[in-house]
């Protein structure tokens, strides 16, 4: 779905005049009367992490209650994602959701969770490309150039990710497979310990989300050799595309929803999802989402449920393509 058309399908949901009997009951209370916990699976200073902090500050604003981001890394986001799913489903306990742990991982590893029964889709937050990066001492400077090198030294080359059965898992597995490089793989609990360590040289490379490569990227620390997309981002111009370095149909994107417990109230999710539409179209959240690359989502409910069904069936059938297993 296009963010034209997410954003349309949003602005048709905030004019709606109502939703029904049991939205009018609720309309009655009032939420959230206290603190609002938004649990991640992953370490802080991912793009994960400094998306949910940009919007949850806005929140407490609109809320007028602390929004609390509480960071539970582990497991490809399987510990922070379980945290969710069994909670009560009264609004106070949300999930920011990513492939990792919720579309891709499950068909990886067995998850504590039934990713489509055990959650409520609220609203997409926001999708993006993968970048293909490696560290400044890595000698290569195209993609064509590392995949010489993969080639010349089997075995002995690296690639991050933020766990087993991650998204970033998914893209060096994909890569050694359509290229016959042997990269091996070292998962991390997050995407800024993974960055931190392929800008330090402790790791070859990464396949990272632009929300959490973009800013090494432009700083220098992090040479960026391919974007995993049919086009090129408009925050890095000079990246070319996969198809553009002899890959086609080497695409991998990412996305950053919510998610709460199942059972959640229609109008509560309804309310819950048309106030994190009005955190993201603060002009200062959307600069640093559209500055690292983001597609902006904020769409109703229905159309994250749909769109997320739907990546769960195409990363399993990735999977199962693939043979790719958690180490």
């Amino acid at each position: 779905m296009s963010r034209r058309a997410i954003l349309s399908a949003a602005a048709g949901a905030l004019a709606a005049a109502t939703f029904g009997p049991a939205s009018r009951a609720f309309a009655q209370e009032r939420f959230p009367t206290r603190p609002v916990r938004v649990v991640l699976g992953f370490a802080p200073g991912g793009g994960a992490d400094i998306y949910l902090r940009s919007v949850a500050l806005r929140l407490n604003q609109i809320w007028g209650q602390p929004v609390v981001v509480e960071n539970r890394p582990g497991a490809s986001g399987f510990i922070g994602a379980d945290i969710v799913a069994k909670a009560p489903p009264d609004g106070y306990t949300l999930s920011l959701s990513v492939p990792n742990s919720h579309s891709l991982g499950p068909h990886v590893m067995k998850a504590p969770y039934d990713a489509l029964r055990d959650f409520t889709p609220i609203t997409l937050g926001v999708q993006f490309p993968m970048i293909c990066v490696v560290g400044n001492a890595v000698p290569v400077s195209t993609f064509p150039e590392l995949v010489a090198y993969a080639k010349a030294n089997v075995g002995k080359l690296t690639f991050a990710s933020t766990g087993n059965g991650s998204i970033q898992q998914i893209g060096g597995e994909v890569f050694n497979r359509i290229t016959g490089a042997q990269i091996t793989h070292v998962p991390y609990k997050g995407s800024a310990p993974a960055i931190l360590d392929v800008i330090a040289g402790n790791v070859t490379m990464s396949f990272d989300t632009s929300t959490g490569a973009t800013q090494h990227i432009k700083a220098g620390k992090l040479k960026a050799l391919a974007v995993l997309a049919s086009q090129r981002m408009t925050g890095l111009p000079d990246v070319p595309t996969t198809a553009e370095v002899g890959q086609p149909g080497f695409e991998l994107s990412a996305w950053y929803g919510w998610h709460g417990p199942a059972g959640m109230p229609r109008a509560l999710v309804e309310q819950i999802q048309q106030d994190i539409a009005r955190a993201m179209a603060f002009p200062d959240v959307r600069e640093k989402l559209l500055g690292m690359g983001a597609e902006i989502g904020g769409g109703p409910p229905d159309a994250f449920r749909t769109m997320f069904e739907k990546d769960y069936a195409r990363m399993g059938e990735v999977v199962k393509s693939t043979g790719i297993k958690a180490d």
